[in-house]
């Protein structure tokens, strides 16, 4: 359980900082993003109980880019796709890298 909480924070605090800097805007915190914090949790956990949920999580993503990072719709749909196309790249990078480092870790048989 402690594994899938810190999975699931460090994956909001990467998704965050990735949306905030394709803004070009600098992250306040605060008790608001807090509560953002904890909406993407519960966000995700009651995302694993229904079909569509992954569609719920990016809808909130988005809607987090427009309400806190953007100005325009323009901009927010740009920071958006900058951090649908910047995240999964980075992890297939690190994949790569920890996988030729350790490939013990990464064994797919």
């Amino acid at each position: 359980m402690i594994g899938i909480a810190v999975q699931i924070i460090t994956e909001y605090v990467g998704i965050i900082l990735c949306i905030h800097k394709a803004a070009g805007k600098r992250i306040k915190i605060n008790w608001q993003e807090l509560l953002c914090l904890v909406c993407y949790v519960v966000i995700v956990f009651v995302a694993k109980n229904i079909s569509y949920g992954k569609l719920l999580l990016y809808a909130y993503l988005y809607v987090y880019t427009r309400m806190k990072v953007a100005d325009t719709w323009k901009d927010s749909v740009k920071s958006f796709f900058i951090m649908m196309c910047t995240i999964p790249m980075l992890q297939l990078l690190l994949y790569g890298v920890i996988s030729d480092m350790w490939p013990e870790i990464v064994n797919i048989y």
